[in-house]
């Protein structure tokens, strides 16, 4: 088998800032007034190395809602902002503002622990790309560990007051090796050590200051901490499902003096009190072959809360078009009584407003007494009806009060549609995560649009590439309602990614309609598989064979297969590998970088690419085919691209 290979690559800049200049663009902290924590010992310290944790000036990122401080052994905690004060910023991992050191992440490589960042094993050390991104890459024999925490939209709220944690796990080895890891994080939620939890189940939410498992299935979308039950506004969100978050195995929450002392095995005494309260997060050994990775997705931040001190309100903030269009999303109410007096028979209806439905038609929930000091929660499914800002109230009553003692009301953004609901595409290559569609540079491209009340009399599209370079045309029509048109992107002169589309319907009486605007991602064809055998003219493209795409990574040295999660925003589509069709063909757009394809197909010989540097790409240059071009000013268009037999 031989492959036929074209790969595009795209310059790229990475701005990278001084240390001194990071920290002083981090605005000042302030924390409520409490008593300084107790200090601790670091467990499994990390032996004497050249990276040490006062060493490392842009050791914190974050932005207005969150922060980050990260040591220079990778070890960090984190803070939010109250968003009940102007100034009072509050911790979320013990003990934020100071030094990091009590929370840690193991690695277990063929059943060997080592706690990530020990052993000066780092080949990149922890360092700030930017304000809001931390990386190190940490390597214990072949496998190499790269953690990034870098400020991201919050799965519980839809805006970016979460850190996302990420680790890439990859075999740089020759040979399989098996890989899992372990979080454990010492919670502290506004100087409360020993914070407690509430956990969602299937039966509901249940409030947890005890050691407790939850293995497999019963492990939840995820936990939230919290400084007192009696006052859920000041709390966090760790979300462990949904989205890109990757599940674990198990969850525990268990006592961190008991804890902090293993590596990966724990056993819990049921039903102890936690007191100084942490979590355990485990995703269990799998076999990495080599070049293979692995990648674990988490966020921490806040919850989506709003409400007062006896009211409060937690759900999504913000949701995409294909979140709410599809399901529904989950509000909780935390009822806390701080009134003084026993709240007899207590009731809370949830009023949705415009643009909001509730899923079950179950508007009044019965929670029944709250003593004084005691709290309870539940929840209803709520699904927006159309897009935009939707606000609801929930009331809660007391047994025979027409006026509720709490009101609190919560708003929820319902995000546009990528593409418009009357628009369809014909030839594009699947979307990516936000519903961004992708389609072929040299690949023809079919634009439906439908106009029915009113009806349109003339349809115009305009499609411009990122460089400025229009194709205008108009749509045709059988029926005088649905529209369409098909152009081949390259053939009229759009090559750089992304495709703007703009399709402006036309009236009676010289009126036009609003226009259609939305994006689409441009990837080239980048090359056939064909049979070795047939030779170079008029091959034979065998279908179905397997086409994986891989990275030299500089960081590791080593050729590893591209993927999204480890690698985000390289490459499109996001799907590796890729199976050939009858035409042989795969297709990718990548960043500037160096690449290659491994191919396979039952009954034949595998195949791997010889790799496809691109330096002249990214210096502007072009490269043509080894056996006739040499590197030159690259002309406007040309595509930087190296065809090999392999």
């Amino acid at each position: 088998m031989k492959v036929r290979k074209s790969i595009a690559k795209k310059s790229i800049t990475l701005l990278l800032s001084s240390f001194m200049s990071v920290v002083s663009l981090l605005p000042s902290v302030s924390l409520a007034e409490k008593a300084e924590p107790a200090a601790k010992e670091t467990p499994f310290p990390p032996s004497a190395n050249t990276f040490s944790a006062l060493a490392l000036p842009n050791g914190q990122i974050g932005n207005e809602h969150i922060k980050a401080q990260i040591d220079g052994y990778g070890r960090f905690n984190m803070g939010i902002k109250d968003l009940g004060s102007a100034d009072h910023w509050y911790n979320i991992i013990y003990s934020w503002p100071s030094a990091p050191g009590t929370s840690f992440t193991t690695v277990k490589v063929d059943g060997m622990d080592q706690v990530y960042g020990n052993n000066a094993a780092f080949t990149t050390p922890p360092w700030n790309v930017d304000d809001t991104t931390n990386e190190a890459v940490w390597k214990t024999g072949d496998i190499s560990v790269k953690q990034v925490l870098q400020t991201a939209l919050n799965p519980a709220t839809g805006i970016p007051d979460a850190v996302k944690v990420r680790y890439t796990m990859t075999n740089t080895g020759t040979q399989n090796h098996e890989v899992g890891l372990r979080m454990m994080i010492d919670t502290m939620v506004n100087g409360n050590d020993s914070a407690p939890f509430k956990v969602p189940t299937a039966t509901g939410i249940e409030s947890v200051n005890y050691e407790k498992n939850y293995i497999g299935d019963q492990v939840p979308a995820f936990w939230q901490a919290f400084q007192d039950f009696n006052a859920p506004d000041i709390s966090s969100q760790y979300t462990m499902k949904g989205d890109d978050a990757t599940g674990p195995d198990r969850f525990t929450i268990a006592n961190w003096n008991s804890i902090r002392n293993t590596l990966w095995d724990y056993a819990i005494t049921e039903n102890r009190q936690t007191g100084d309260s942490a979590v355990g997060m485990w995703w269990n050994p799998k076999t990495l072959a080599p070049g293979e990775t692995r990648t674990i997705t988490t966020y921490y931040g806040r919850p989506g809360v709003g409400g007062n001190q006896t009211l409060v309100l937690s759900g999504r903030q913000r949701l995409s078009y294909p979140e709410w269009s599809t399901s529904p999303m989950n509000l909780i109410a935390y009822i806390n009584n701080n009134l003084g007096s026993t709240l007899t028979g207590v009731t809370v209806k949830v009023v949705p407003g415009p643009g909001l439905s509730l899923v079950d038609n179950d508007a009044v929930h019965s929670v029944g007494n709250l003593p004084v000091g005691t709290n309870a929660q539940t929840t209803w499914r709520v699904k927006p009806t159309a897009e935009g800002v939707h606000e609801l109230t929930v009331n809660a009553y007391r047994d025979g009060q027409a006026q509720p003692f709490a009101t609190a009301t919560y708003q929820v953004e319902a995000l546009a549609p990528v593409v418009p609901p009357n628009i369809t595409l014909g030839g594009n290559r699947g979307n990516q995560s936000d519903g961004t569609p992708v389609a072929g540079r040299t690949a023809p491209l079919t634009v439906n649009a439908s106009f029915d009340n009113p009806r349109a009399i003339g349809v115009t599209l305009i499609a411009k590439d990122a460089t400025g370079d229009q194709y205008q045309a108009e749509m045709t029509t059988t029926n005088g309602v649905d529209w369409t048109i098909t152009f081949t992107p390259s053939q009229v002169g759009l090559w750089e990614t992304p495709l703007s589309i703009k399709i402006i319907p036309r009236y009676p009486n010289n009126q036009t309609g609003p226009p259609l605007n939305f994006d689409i991602v441009l990837i080239d064809p980048s090359g056939i598989v064909y049979n070795a055998a047939q030779g170079d003219q008029n091959v034979w493209p065998p279908p179905g064979a397997t086409v994986v795409l891989q990275y030299h990574d500089p960081e590791l040295n080593a050729w590893v297969n591209m993927s999204e999660e480890a690698y985000p925003g390289r490459l499109n589509p996001i799907t590796n590998p890729q199976t050939t069709g009858d035409d042989g063909r795969y297709a990718w757009d990548t960043a500037a970088g160096d690449y290659r394809v491994v191919v396979s197909r039952p009954g034949f010989q595998s195949a791997t690419s010889r790799g496809c540097p691109c330096a002249a790409c990214r210096n502007g240059l072009a490269r043509g085919p080894d056996a006739y071009g040499s590197c030159g000013p690259r002309p406007r268009r040309q595509r930087c691209s190296r065809w090999r037999n392999v």
